[in-house]
């Protein structure tokens, strides 16, 4: 919840996470394609 909660109050509004949905996005795409897919849910490599 921290990576979303900017201003620190426990909580995270739409704004909060509308802002870090891209870099939420990035963490994501694991194989760096650009879009997510079910590879990006496999194991770990």
């Amino acid at each position: 919840m921290t990576f979303n909660d900017a201003n620190g109050d426990r909580q995270v509004s739409e704004a909060e996470f509308l802002a870090k949905a891209a870099d939420w996005l990035t963490i994501i795409d694991r194989d760096d394609g650009g879009d997510i897919t079910s590879v990006d849910f496999g194991p770990r490599s």
